[in-house]
C-alpha cells in the first residue's frame, strides 16, 4: 500500500542525503590537495550541483538513488558540464553570502532545465569516473 511507498521514499531521500554528503566530503578533501585541489573540487561540486538539479526529476520519475548515482557515474562528462556554471559561479566569489545568493538564483534554473536536458547515447562511450564508484 501507500505505507510501503512512503517508506521507500523516505529511505531514498535519506540515502540520497548520505551520497551527497560523501560527495561534499570528497570535494572538501580534494580542495586541500596542492595543484590539483581546485580543479578536483570544481569537478566534484559540478557533479553535486548537477545531482541537485536532476534529483527532483529523477525522484518524481521513480528512479532510485543507486540508478541516479550510476547515471552520473556513466555520464560524468555531461553532468560535470551541466553543473560547471553553477560551481564556477559559486566558487569564484570571495564572499560566502554572495555565493549563497548565486546558488539561490541558479538552483531553480538547474531544476527547471533538468526537465529539458539529458545525456545523449554518445556519452555511453566515456570511461566511468573513479571518484564516484
Amino acid at each position: 500500500g501507500s505505507g510501503i511507498i512512503a517508506e521507500y521514499g523516505i529511505a531514498d531521500i535519506v540515502y540520497s542525503v548520505v551520497v551527497q554528503s560523501i560527495f561534499l566530503v570528497q570535494a572538501g578533501i580534494a580542495s586541500s590537495l596542492p595543484v590539483l585541489g581546485y580543479p578536483l573540487n570544481l569537478l566534484h561540486m559540478s557533479l553535486v550541483y548537477s545531482m541537485y538539479g536532476f534529483e527532483y526529476l529523477w525522484f518524481n520519475q521513480g528512479i532510485g538513488v543507486k540508478t541516479r548515482v550510476s547515471l552520473i557515474h556513466r555520464h560524468w562528462p555531461y553532468y560535470a558540464g551541466y553543473g560547471t556554471l553553477m560551481a564556477v559561479g559559486v566558487s569564484a566569489l570571495d564572499s560566502y553570502f554572495m555565493g549563497v545568493c548565486v546558488f539561490s538564483i541558479m538552483f531553480p534554473v538547474l531544476i527547471v532545465s533538468a526537465h529539458f536536458a539529458g545525456p545523449t547515447t554518445e556519452l555511453n562511450k566515456c570511461t566511468p569516473l573513479p571518484l564516484i564508484k
